[in-house]
């Protein structure tokens, strides 16, 4: 299991990258399970996400 700095290090690398496509959501999901559920960085982080994806969603309708 990583720790929560590995995660967020992890998670704004991943981020920081280029474009954002389903496999880049998937790895972030596959981030977020290396948490527990109730740290405060797992629901920050799965807010990000779900702002994310919707940003994603929008550009590809456009």
């Amino acid at each position: 299991m990583l720790t929560e700095q590995q995660v967020a290090k992890s998670w704004y690398s991943l981020f920081s990258k280029g474009p954002i496509d389903q496999a880049t959501i998937e790895r972030a999901e596959s981030l977020l399970r290396h948490l527990r559920p109730e740290s405060p960085l797992h629901y920050r982080l799965l807010k990000e996400l779900e702002e994310i994806r919707s940003r994603v969603l929008q550009n590809t309708k456009t």
